[in-house]
């Protein structure tokens, strides 16, 4: 797991340690719109409320592309509202 706020890793990986999953998980400060894995580096990248919180739509989902092996999965909830 990535996030941009420090905290939000310390707090994830004091939850991590309490279901005994450190072996399991991995939290790291990190930027989505500049993801720091390989390409072809996952089966699923997963993100909830997150994407709707930037603004280049366009460059955080080439992101995932580009580290989602072929045939993998985006999966995401996003809140919205309108006619988008």
């Amino acid at each position: 797991m990535i996030d941009l706020t420090k905290s939000y890793i310390h707090a994830g990986r004091m939850l991590t340690s309490l279901m005994k999953l450190e072996d399991h998980v991995t939290l790291q400060v990190g930027d989505a719109l500049d993801l720091p894995f390989d390409d072809n580096s996952f089966d699923a990248v997963w993100t909830q409320n997150s994407g709707m919180n930037i603004a280049d739509k366009k460059q955080l989902y080439a992101g995932f592309r580009r580290v989602i092996r072929p045939n993998g999965l985006l999966v995401f909830q996003e809140i919205m509202s309108g006619p988008n």
